[in-house]
């Protein structure tokens, strides 16, 4: 449901929220920004005009530690390669809707997305947040979530995401969405 909410009002966000640079006219201590910045900023709000999630007591955050290392089971092959990702002090989507950090019940787990707008996207990076989102998805039971991708081209990441199966990463079987807009105005490609 959040996913299509997004899908169907994208179109609203502002053609700044693509750029890697800060706006115009703002001063800044730096010219840029941490890139998904504006961008998940515009995203928050699209969430906030078009559900109510806020509505019923659901936080809608950004950049929120979790950590995860102690629930995931230390023999499985996904710790492994959670060790191997050097996360250091925990996860942390670009934005999540949840009851709460304390809350565990899987129903309260409503949504986690990562964000990637630049251009110069490479494999290790795609690697690690969709693996981000797998854990969000597995060992916190999040119910929907989405790799949004901006400004690269889509055959690139259809061959970051075949060879993240070939190298035989972790990948729920269900709950997650990875979407690429090549480039603003352009509707996005739902790449799975």
């Amino acid at each position: 449901m959040i996913i299509e909410t997004i899908i169907k009002n994208i179109n609203v966000l502002p053609e700044s929220s693509y750029s890697m640079n800060n706006p115009v006219g703002v001063h800044y201590s730096t010219n840029k920004s941490s890139p998904e910045n504006n961008f998940v900023s515009e995203i928050k709000i699209l969430l906030c005009d078009h559900t109510d999630y806020r509505d019923n007591d659901f936080q809608i955050i950004t950049d929120k530690y979790k950590r995860i290392e102690e629930r995931i089971d230390r023999n499985s092959q996904i710790f492994k390669q959670y060790q191997s990702m050097n996360f250091g002090l925990g996860i942390r989507p670009d934005l999540i809707i949840h009851k709460s950090q304390s809350d565990t019940n899987p129903q309260n787990q409503i949504f986690s997305m990562e964000c990637k707008i630049n251009p110069n996207l490479n494999y290790s990076d795609f690697k690690k947040d969709l693996f981000k989102l797998m854990l969000y998805k597995k060992v916190l039971n999040f119910s929907e979530n989405l790799y949004f991708i901006a400004n690269n081209n889509t055959n690139k990441i259809l061959k970051y995401f075949q060879r993240y199966k070939d190298d035989k990463n972790y990948l729920a079987n269900s709950g997650f969405c990875i979407l690429n807009i090549e480039k603003y105005g352009i509707n996005p490609d739902i790449i799975i």
